[in-house]
Parts: structure tokens; C-alpha cells; sequence
């Protein structure tokens, strides 16, 4: 009878931990999600204010750029314009003077489209690191979902397994003691009518009394000679 009380004790234990598992299994599992979510909208708004940043740096760096090539532009042609005022500048000084402006201006624009050329391109890469960082953000983060659903899986069919396990301990603690309690019960019938049997002493025979006076119908008779 212990026997079977333990193992319906230890059935009903199983049961309440895999209940309990079950819930703390999906508790941890929401919390990491929360946590998981988290930390993506973290990575992906420092990502995105530090390619905001570098985007207006570069952009910064061009403008400078540009504004020094249009500047020495400038500086040369002042310089040019100024030899060609001065006085006793001879035709050829003037014709040379003249290709030089128009040099200048070649090389001016050529450098120009150079370096919007490059701005473009050098804008394009930083922009698309940023979203190459984004996207490997949003796949590390569907990646721990899924790693996270998969433990929260896992953890719950073991809770369900132990659960299943206490309720087969409690299904075969009460059919052990069913049983046992059964064949008790045949036993005790057993030794009563062993009992009943060794009480019957089967060495004297038997006779059916039926209360029959054989005396009757004889003369009654008296000692003394009196009637």
C-alpha cells in the first residue's frame, strides 16, 4: 500500500512540475522576446544615427571640396585677368593668356564632375552600408526568435513528457492497488471457507433427526405392581 501512495505522490509531484515548467517556459520565452525586440530597435537606431551622421560629414567634406575648387578657380583667373590689364602686354601674352582662361575652365568643370562623380558614389556606399547593417540587424533578430521559440518548444514538450509520466505513476499506482486490494479480498474468502471446512468433522455420520418418539404406542410400565 506505501508503495502505491508514493508513487501516486511522486505521479502528482511529476504533474505539478510540468505544469509549473510549462508556465516558466513561456514566461522566459516572452521576456527574451521583449529583450530580443529590444535590443533590434536599439542596434537599428544607433545604426541609423551613425550613418545619418557620416552621411552629413562626407556631404560637409564635398561642399568643402567644392568651394576650394571654385575658389582656385577664381584665384587663377584673377591672377589672369590682372596680366592681361598691365600695360605693354604684347598680342601673344593676350592669346596665351586666353587659352589659359579657357584651360582653366576645362580643368575647373572636369574636376568638378570628379568630385560630384565620387560624392555620389562615396553618399551611395555609406548609405547602403547602413542598410546592409539594418538587414544583418533584422536577421540576428529573427534568429533569436527563432532560437528562442525553439527552446520555449523544447522546454514545454519536456514539461508535457513529465506530465505524462505523473499521470501513467498515478494510473498505475491505482491500478496496483486495485489489484492488491482485490486479491486481498479473494484471500480472506479463501481462508473463511478453509475455516468453515476445518470446523466439519466429516469422521461422524450423519443423522437426520426428525423428532420421531419411537416409545409410542407401547403400555407404560410401573414398578410395585400398582396400576
Amino acid at each position: 500500500m506505501w508503495t502505491e501512495i508514493f508513487q501516486g505522490a511522486k505521479g502528482i509531484s511529476q504533474i505539478l512540475g510540468g505544469l509549473n515548467n510549462s508556465k516558466t517556459a513561456g514566461k522566459i520565452a516572452k521576456l527574451q522576446r521583449e529583450t530580443a525586440e529590444m535590443q533590434f530597435n536599439y542596434n537599428k537606431k544607433q545604426i541609423k544615427e551613425a550613418t545619418e551622421t557620416n552621411l552629413r560629414g562626407m556631404m560637409k567634406q564635398y561642399v568643402a571640396a567644392k568651394e576650394n575648387l571654385y575658389e582656385q578657380k577664381e584665384n587663377v583667373r584673377m591672377n589672369l585677368n590682372f596680366k592681361s590689364q598691365m600695360k605693354g602686354v604684347e598680342k601673344n601674352d593676350n592669346s596665351y593668356i586666353t587659352d589659359s582662361k579657357t584651360k582653366l575652365e576645362s580643368e575647373f568643370f572636369e574636376n568638378m564632375r570628379n568630385t560630384i562623380e565620387n560624392e555620389k558614389n562615396d553618399l551611395t556606399n555609406v548609405s547602403k552600408q547602413g542598410i546592409d547593417q539594418i538587414y544583418q540587424a533584422q536577421g540576428n533578430y529573427n534568429q533569436a526568435l527563432t532560437n528562442i521559440n525553439g527552446a520555449k518548444i523544447q522546454a514545454q514538450q519536456q514539461a508535457n513528457q513529465m506530465m505524462l509520466n505523473g499521470i501513467n505513476d498515478i494510473a498505475m499506482a491505482v491500478y496496483t492497488y486495485t489489484k492488491s486490494k482485490s486479491n486481498l479480498e479473494l484471500t480472506e474468502e479463501d481462508s473463511n471457507k478453509e475455516t468453515r471446512m476445518s470446523k466439519t468433522d466429516f469422521s461422524k455420520p450423519y443423522s437426520f433427526n426428525r423428532g420421531f418418539d419411537f416409545s409410542f404406542g407401547k403400555p407404560k410400565l410401573s414398578l410395585g405392581g400398582g396400576i
